[in-house]
């Protein structure tokens, strides 16, 4: 299942501010782990907002793999459909 994660700090929470981007630890989480892939990550640093699109079989493991990040501010984990895939799947890709 596909999941897309947007998630928005503030300047006060932000990693460069903090100084917190400055560890190899900090943000690990864009490069998954055994139960969640991570598909993409898209930093908007103007608006300190990062958009990501992860799969996994499991919620959880996506809300577990982002708690770290999600605690700098508010996020939102929804699920989605990959409507191309689903266009392919009906039969009607390329028609």
């Amino acid at each position: 299942m596909l999941f897309h994660i947007t998630s928005k700090h503030n300047y006060q929470t932000c990693g460069t501010t903090t100084g917190e981007g400055q560890s190899p630890e900090y943000n690990r989480w864009v490069e998954g782990n055994d139960k969640v892939k991570v598909l993409g990550v898209w930093p908007y640093q103007g608006l300190h907002t990062v958009y990501a699109i992860v799969e996994s079989d499991d919620i959880q493991a996506v809300l577990d793999l982002t708690s770290d990040h999600r605690t700098r501010g508010t996020a939102e984990v929804v699920p989605v459909v990959d409507g191309q895939q689903l266009r392919k799947d009906r039969g009607f890709w390329g028609k």
